[in-house]
């Protein structure tokens, strides 16, 4: 599904009123009439929270059914709402002079190839440093959400076949910036919120450590998943390339060796 946004109108200050979608089952607009402050509306579509009940349901969601709840935001109606409370997303799309289209599929399509894995990974390497149980909450969470920007890069970038340009790179390295703006006013921490804001950022930049095991489990999910610009490699050439990056200082070395351990294990069961 992708959803168009009338720029045009949107500078003029009428809020996604002129929304439109591919799909023609989807909303073909959204109601702008602000929510109530102290309403909870029980319906399919999780609204962002606006008081503390909102705020507590949205955190339950959170540790018990992150799949869930990021298949919540994936839905058109939820998209809109955060785009509408979160304006600072048109400004980073406009400094970038990228129009505002939204196409879920682009999360959709990576869930199970790459985000999942990315989050077992992820998990793995938590569970080898033996992290607190909230860590490891908050490193699971951080990596389901980490690519959620992408649903704003254009789909062609994504999936071009061969290498990217530097400036196509410079685009599609924005989806974690945008993932960040679009989030902020779910009621997520603070701390999963900086790891999808932070987990391309190399170690001698950012060594929070629970962004620095999902940029550890992203690196290593990419390079042994297939994708359309190459194929999958081996576990054995994955780690020459993360001891690489060790190397220049980009990852940390004892996260690498959490996760071989990790991998290692997964393999003997």
């Amino acid at each position: 599904m992708t959803l168009n946004v009338d720029n045009n109108l949107m500078s003029k200050g009428v809020a996604f009123g002129a929304i439109t979608s591919t799909n023609p089952n989807a909303s073909q607009g959204l109601k702008t009439k602000p929510m109530e402050a102290d309403s909870f509306r029980r319906s399919s579509v999780i609204t962002i929270p606006t008081n503390k009940f909102q705020s507590f349901y949205n955190k339950i969601l959170e540790k018990v059914a992150p799949n869930v709840l990021l298949n919540s935001y994936l839905n058109d109606k939820n998209i809109q709402l955060l785009l509408l409370r979160n304006p600072n997303v048109k400004t980073v799309l406009n400094a970038h002079n990228m129009p505002l289209v939204v196409n879920t599929e682009n999360v959709k399509g990576i869930k199970k190839v790459h985000i999942d894995s990315t989050r077992d990974f992820a998990s793995g390497i938590a569970k080898e440093l033996r992290l607190s149980s909230q860590e490891q909450e908050i490193i699971k969470n951080g990596a389901i959400f980490h690519d959620y920007g992408k649903i704003l890069i254009p789909a062609a970038l994504l999936n071009k076949n061969g290498r990217l340009t530097v400036d196509e790179k410079k685009i599609v390295d924005m989806h974690s910036r945008l993932g960040y703006e679009m989030l902020k006013s779910t009621g997520m921490s603070d701390d999963v919120l900086s790891i999808v804001r932070d987990h391309h950022k190399p170690l001698y930049k950012n060594p929070d450590v629970n962004t620095q095991v999902v940029s550890v489990a992203d690196i290593y999910s990419a390079l042994t998943t297939k994708r359309p610009y190459k194929e999958p490699l081996s576990p054995e050439k994955s780690f020459q390339i993360l001891d690489g990056y060790v190397d220049k200082g980009q990852v940390d070395a004892e996260l690498v060796k959490a996760l071989k351990s990790h991998v290692n294990q997964s393999e003997r069961v």
